[in-house]
């Protein structure tokens, strides 16, 4: 599926059109570091893994992973200057609010360094919807203390509010205005001290906004699981594409989402607006996963597989995840996950491999595995010491590419042992791997 991917692109790309954005989580590493900070951020060891990811887990930081692949994807393409870079580049210049999204996911998602994010401020800064929000806060503020200054000023100036009196009884229009500002003790009281005082206010009111600001990016960066974000490289970025009136939901709402079905549908109009067809997702090989292992977290698995299948994400259309076991080992037949995932709607396919396609798998990965300068034995040579009747029998037995590993590896053990003295390996033997190889791919 993945090669009529790679076919269709190519084609497209001859024709001079768009093509699909392909999320690859198969790829080694990726999937693997989204779980290991999702580890650390819910505090879990790998000593109760199962049970912390069970509870925590959702679909939500599944759509992080995703949305996480995506954007970095793209940004080392921009930052690296590439001919897919130069063309999204170009696209999001002409589109400020995507250019903003953009900014905003990377700086949220990123596994780059902060040169590498300062090169893609560098790019995209002029392009997204820049508030300069420090200088509105002067002018704000600045008017304040220049009221409280002039109150001053006007309290000290007898010479014009003095009303024909002594210096000693303050006009009312004075007595209104000392009353106003409520510290100031006198009618002669000196412009410095209404200076001093609307400095402090200014200094006040500054930091409460800058308080607020540092709160905004931490709670944008909080939800974020499966990433390290850097709430004071963020905060210094919203300070820059955002006023200080757009609270962190609003912010969330319109870029990032709130919703695993959000979050995709955001990622996949971004993914369009950089130039792209659309967004394909593809998902494989989650067995070989450190934190997903079935053998040492024996849930793990299940849980990720049922976030997987829900309906906000097969929702989703070019999205394509394959498991290593039926429907039923992974606990999908529930009646909560059947009503969840809308089996009726989403079609999930047991597979089954026959007996020979196993044996042609077995025998392409035998080959894949030896160096192409290697004179090693050939794959046929592996079982002079088996009954050909009894390891068909044996493989007819098996359904998954994960109990043929298991039982191959069982049977090699056996096979070594028995060339030291040239004895078959027995029927029984063949048994006892067969029944391992189902009990391990449980």
């Amino acid at each position: 599926m993945m090669e009529a991917y790679r076919e269709c692109n190519q084609r497209l790309a001859e024709e001079g059109k768009p093509q699909y954005f392909v999320v690859d989580l198969c790829r080694p590493g990726h999937l693997d570091d989204c779980l290991k900070m999702f580890m650390n951020s819910v505090g879990a060891e790998r000593d109760n893994w199962d049970a912390n990811f069970a509870e925590n887990w959702t679909s939500n930081d599944l759509a992080d992973c995703i949305l996480s692949f995506a954007i970095n994807d793209m940004m080392r393409r921009v930052v690296t200057g590439s001919p897919e870079g130069a063309v999204i580049l170009k696209n999001l210049e002409d589109n400020p609010r995507s250019a903003t999204q953009f900014l905003l996911l990377a700086h949220l998602y990123t596994r780059e360094d902060n040169a590498t994010l300062a090169t893609l401020r560098h790019k995209l800064l002029p392009f997204a919807f820049p508030t300069v929000n420090f200088a509105t806060s002067f002018l704000k503020f600045a008017s304040v203390g220049v009221a409280l200054a002039a109150i001053g000023w006007m309290a000290g100036s007898s010479s014009l509010f003095s009303d024909n009196k002594s210096d000693a009884e303050p006009s009312p229009v004075v007595a209104t205005l000392a009353d106003a500002v409520g510290k100031i003790p006198h009618p002669r009281a000196s412009l410095s001290v209404a200076v001093t005082g609307s400095v402090a206010v200014f200094a006040a009111v500054m930091k409460r906004t800058r308080d607020l600001e540092s709160l905004r990016a931490r709670e944008l960066c909080g939800p974020v699981r499966i990433a390290s974000p850097r709430a004071d490289m963020v905060e210094k970025l919203l300070n820059s594409l955002f006023s200080t009136e757009d609270y962190a939901e609003r912010i969330r709402g319109l870029h990032i989402g709130r919703s695993a079905q959000q979050k995709l549908e955001l990622i996949e109009s971004l993914c369009k607006a950089c130039g792209f067809e659309g967004l394909a997702v593809f998902g494989d090989c989650f067995d070989e996963v450190g934190l997903l292992d079935p053998l040492m977290f024996p849930s793990a698995l299940k849980i990720f597989a049922r976030e997987v299948c829900k309906n906000e994400i097969l929702n989703q259309g070019r999205f394509h995840f394959f498991f290593p076991d039926a429907r039923a080992s992974l606990d999908l037949s529930t009646d909560r996950i059947v009503r969840e995932a809308r089996f009726d709607r989403h079609f999930v396919r047991d597979v089954n491999w026959s007996r020979f396609q196993l044996e042609d798998l077995a025998e392409r990965r035998f080959i894949a595995a030896q160096h192409p300068s290697s004179d090693g034995p050939k794959f046929q040579e592996l079982f002079a010491h088996v009954s050909k009747e009894d390891f068909s029998g044996a493989i007819s037995k098996l359904h998954t590419p994960r109990e043929l590993m298991v039982f191959m590896t069982e049977l090699l053990a056996r096979v070594e042992a028995t060339n030291e003295n040239g004895t078959m390996v027995t029927a029984q033997d063949m048994e006892i791997a067969v029944k391992n190889a189902q009990q391990q791919s449980v």
